[in-house]
């Protein structure tokens, strides 16, 4: 299972609702049953994880999924309350699954940060950009990444435009 599926388990846990959801992607043609043809994307390489698997390395166009640990939410629920912490829960979770929804559409491959420290994004001079995963002011997110281009974090809520304004 797509840990983005683990991260919507975990938000609708936390916000005490049990969803059980089902989907089909596969398209058929009306009343043929034969598949449609859908590229499938290719695997990323084993070598996405450092070697003591505290660092999300990428090196190709993608976005990235990142979320806290059980001690940053633990601090951000104490920090504004068990009420204020829930609704953004729920607000975070409708959230990423339309983001997961559009770049599903789109085609652009996700990666998942879910359990690292650091996301590492290597452009194709060899640059880097390190992200400190727990220094974020979002408990969960999403940057885009082009090997041409430095990494952006993006504005969940307004994903489509954020997605024509880097990748375009």
């Amino acid at each position: 299972m797509w840990s983005f599926a683990k991260h919507s388990m975990k938000l609708i846990a936390l916000y005490g609702f049990t969803i059980i959801a089902c989907t089909n992607n596969q398209a058929t043609h009306a009343g043929t049953g034969n598949f449609t043809n859908e590229p499938i994307q290719k695997p990323l390489p084993p070598n996405t994880i450092s070697d003591n698997g505290d660092t999300l390395i990428v090196y190709r166009k993608a976005a990235v999924f990142y979320g806290p640990d059980s001690l940053q939410i633990a601090k951000r629920r104490q920090a504004i309350g068990e009420d204020d912490f829930n609704a953004g829960i729920e607000d975070y979770a409708y959230n990423l699954n339309a983001v997961h929804d559009f770049l599903y559409s789109v085609r652009l491959p996700m990666l998942d940060a879910e359990d690292r420290k650091f996301i590492t994004f290597v452009g194709i001079n060899k640059s880097k950009q390190t992200v400190l995963i727990d220094t974020l002011s979002e408990l969960w997110g999403v940057y885009f990444f082009d090997p041409e281009k430095k990494a952006k974090q993006v504005d969940m809520t307004v994903i489509e435009e954020e997605y024509k304004s880097y990748f375009k």
